[in-house]
């Protein structure tokens, strides 16, 4: 079975990255225009960079899957590499976009939504971000990355087959990536092509990974010192490019790469014995889409009792260790009882064999 336990445990930090900065944060408001609070804004607003390295995983995997798959079969399936994304994606955003577009905004006024519900519906929402964030709906805006992680899949898998068996694929993402660099100074924060530098960094790393192992057994990809020295390396990437008049080519030009280091760590270092990291891992996209929601109604809570947190870290702090405790139980459920039924249809249609 194909199965990175450590990668799991990655998957998680970048949940945590997101929900730090969209619950964290706010305890530290009183502090907003302190001078160390804007020198160390980059550890504050993590929640993109949790994202991209969500966009470096999944490029990573899913090329992986289909190499795995071509080596058994000779070809892909791309009928059934779609049922399968399907069975995995869908299920879930379609329940939080019922919820968050109709049900919930008929209930209260805190969920006001205020952008395209077709866009929303055919995962082209990440075009319409932008106009939705200006109103409160964050538990839908939520699923811009995963918009775009759908149009990648829809593609991908087409040119994978066009072009693996002629070994030009290492070369067209090469040529995608270059695209997505070059654009990154003038696309938007949502767009496609802006976030593709993530998605195809982790799939040129799997090529890489694939056609040169040996490569990937040395030291630098084995010993714990290098892992914390790259660690060093993107926190001080990170505040620099912050600090630089330059900011998005250098994150676009470094931060990938240093993305993808953490991956190809996770993967070479894999081991079978769990983590509590790891455990939580395999409910991370339950938890980056139900986070927002449950925060919301964590506050509403805090409203109700008539406990103070806007002007209060310490409160807004409580507000978001419950947050997050209940998230992880919600996600937990939500896997094992409904979309557990969903990924079991989805296992029967794969051809390499894949935690459930």
């Amino acid at each position: 079975m194909l199965y990175f336990t450590r990668l799991d445990s990655l998957r998680f930090i970048a949940f945590f990255l997101v929900f730090w900065s969209h619950n964290f944060v706010p305890c530290f408001q009183k502090w907003a225009n302190e001078p160390w609070r804007k020198f160390f804004n980059p550890f504050f607003e993590t929640g993109i960079n949790g994202v991209h390295i969500f966009f470096v995983i999944s490029g990573f995997l899913i090329t992986h899957l289909l190499i795995k798959e071509h080596h058994i079969s000779g070809k892909v399936n791309v009928g059934k590499f779609y049922l399968r994304r399907i069975l995995r994606i869908w299920p879930l955003y379609y329940l939080i976009m019922i919820l968050g577009l109709f049900v919930l905004p008929a209930l209260s006024k805190t969920f006001e939504f205020c952008g395209s519900y077709w866009m929303n519906l055919t995962f082209l929402n990440n075009f319409n971000a932008e106009q939705t964030s200006h109103c409160f709906s964050t538990h839908v805006v939520i699923a811009w990355s995963v918009a775009i992680e759908e149009q990648f899949y829809l593609v991908w898998p087409l040119v994978f087959s066009l072009f693996y068996k002629r070994n030009q694929l290492l070369v067209f993402c090469a040529l995608i990536i270059l695209a997505s660099i070059l654009s990154s100074g003038y696309s938007s924060y949502f767009s496609t092509i802006s976030n593709l530098v993530y998605l195809m960094t982790g799939c040129a790393g799997v090529l890489m990974y694939e056609k040169h192992s040996g490569f990937f057994n040395r030291s630098f990809f084995k010993e714990k010192k290098w892992l914390y020295v790259m660690i060093l390396l993107l926190c001080l990437t990170m505040l620099f490019a912050e600090h630089s008049n330059q900011e998005s080519m250098i994150k676009v030009l470094f931060l990938p790469l240093l993305y993808l280091y953490l991956v190809l760590y996770a993967i070479i270092n894999n081991t079978s014995k769990h983590s509590y990291l790891s455990s939580l891992g395999k409910y991370t996209y339950g938890m980056y889409f139900y986070h927002p929601l449950v925060s919301v109604f964590v506050r509403i809570l805090f409203d109700k009792s008539g406990i103070a947190y806007l002007d209060n870290g310490l409160n807004y702090a409580v507000a978001s260790v419950i947050a997050l405790m209940v998230t992880c139980i919600v996600s937990i459920l939500s896997y094992n009882y409904f979309e557990g039924y969903f990924l079991k249809l989805k296992s029967r249609l794969s051809v390499v064999s894949t935690r459930m």
